[in-house]
This record gives structure tokens, sequence and C-alpha cells, in this order.
């Protein structure tokens, strides 16, 4: 009987052990999964970002757009300009979209910017994120933390526009609401812990 008992509480506990070990298993691949879920989500709404950003500053010509001035608002390039960020700003899932331009001093001012209801202002400075200063050198860039400003909480994706002989003229800045964006990140965190 003895033995039988030993037996029994052998298994027991084995089985203990083993239900305890797959269970920490489990947590730890299901945390892994998460963590490499949340990064590979992280990099897709970065890119597509990026992306609308690129494309944006591509159908804006920089040698013209060197040439406008606050007061050029109603000539061809300027509206030519305007018209292409506007049909962004209609046709895609997006908050914002706008020219930045970069100062001399590195600091940088909004130049055109279709909002119709409350547009930033020509001239009109803009906090400088570390994406922003990355763009200006030439490299278009995202930012890994949301900032806040008078139109809301955003995260931006920002793209330089070139002239002919590759100097960076201006910005394109596209702005995504940050609630959107942590939404998407937690939807799928919360997919991943159940």
């Amino acid at each position: 009987m003895d033995n039988k008992d030993t037996k029994v509480r052998t298994s027991k506990r084995n089985f203990i052990m083993a239900l305890i070990l797959l269970l920490l298993t489990n947590m730890i691949m299901g945390m892994t999964l998460t963590a490499m879920e949340k990064k590979t989500l992280r990099e897709q709404i970065e890119q597509r970002m990026l992306d609308i950003a690129n494309v944006a500053s591509a159908q804006v010509n920089g040698d013209e757009l060197k040439t406008i001035t606050l007061k050029d608002r109603n000539n061809e390039i300027y509206q030519r300009t305007y018209n292409t960020l506007y049909t962004f700003q209609n046709n895609i899932e997006l908050e914002y979209i706008y020219i930045i331009a970069p100062l001399d001093d590195g600091t940088f001012t909004f130049g055109i910017d279709p909002e119709t209801e409350d547009p930033g202002e020509y001239g009109e400075f803009i906090e400088a994120t570390d994406a922003l200063k990355n763009a200006a050198k030439g490299t278009p860039d995202v930012d890994k933390t949301p900032h806040s400003d008078k139109w809301g909480r955003f995260y931006s994706a920002y793209s330089p526009i070139m002239d002919s002989q590759g100097n960076v003229i201006a910005l394109v800045g596209v702005d995504f609401d940050a609630d959107w964006y942590d939404e998407k990140m937690n939807t799928h965190k919360a997919a991943g812990i159940i």
C-alpha cells in the first residue's frame, strides 16, 4: 500500500509540475507572439504613414515650390500644390497633410495647408520632433511617440521635397490621430492576451 500511495503522489506531483510547466510555456509563447505582432503592426502602420508622405512629396515639384511665397496664393504653382495636398487630405485616411518650410536657424514653419476649417497659417512655427529633423536632412521618418498641438494629439510622418539638385526644399507632414493609432495597437494586444 505504501508503495502504491507513493506512486500516486509522485504521479500527481509530476502531473501538476507538467501542468505548471505547460502553463508557463504557454504564457511565455503568448507574450512573445504578442510582442512580435505588436512590433510588426507598428512597422506596418509606420510604413503606411511613410508611404503616404513619400507619395505626396513626390507629387510636389521642389524647383517650383522654392519660388512660392505667401503673396503667391493665387498663382498656378501654389494652387497646383494646394490641390495635390487637398486631394490627399480628402481621399486618404489621415487627419492632416501640409507643407513644412525648414528655416536656416533649424526651426520649421507651415507652408501650404489644405485644411479648410482651421489651417496652419503660412509662416506659423511648428514644433520640431526628431522625425521632422531627420526628414529635413533628407531621410523620411515617423514620430515614435505622439505629440500634441492646438489641433490634437498625433503621430506624424515626414518626407522631404527635393529640388532637381537634390537639396531639401521643404517637407510634407502627414498627421494621423494618436487615438486611432493607439487603438489599432491595443486591439491586437488584447487579442494576444486572450
